[in-house]
């Protein structure tokens, strides 16, 4: 479900601000991530599988992406390699209420520029956005993990 009225450019919405495309199948969890990033004055995007949110990443290049692990039609790690495949310095912060994924990612080739575990603490990921957003150029080796 893409529920932004606007789409956006590369590196700045409509309205200039920057832009987050946030997927997560769990319509609770989706909201409070849209609202979260609103908050931080991005331009939202949503998406409720990784596959509509691939289409949109596509058409829109948006500067962060917030995204559940699983997820119907294409899982957030296939998400974040095709993501980091066209776009490597797109931040790419991975969430998840599964615990056994941390050492997933960890060992996988493609790592993403977070990690927050479900349930997170809405003063978590905004820390993380905000990092994010404020090191536009950073490629760290080891994505930050944070549990609420």
């Amino acid at each position: 479900m893409n529920d932004s009225a606007t789409s956006t450019t590369q590196n700045s919405g409509k309205l200039g601000k920057p832009t987050a495309l946030v997927v997560d199948d769990d319509q609770t969890i989706l909201q409070i991530l849209r609202a979260t990033c609103e908050m931080l004055n991005f331009e939202v995007t949503t998406a409720e599988d990784g596959e509509e949110a691939w289409e949109i990443f596509r058409s829109s290049w948006p500067d962060i992406v917030i995204s559940d692990i699983y997820m119907p039609k294409m899982n957030g790690l296939f998400l974040l390699n095709h993501i980091k495949s066209v776009k490597p310095n797109t931040p790419v912060v991975l969430i998840t209420g599964y615990s056994h994924y941390k050492q997933l990612i960890a060992s996988g080739k493609t790592k993403p520029d977070g990690f927050i575990q479900k349930p997170f603490e809405i003063d978590a990921l905004c820390k993380t956005v905000l990092k994010l957003r404020e090191s536009p150029k950073r490629h760290t080796k080891t994505p930050s993990l944070i549990s609420g």
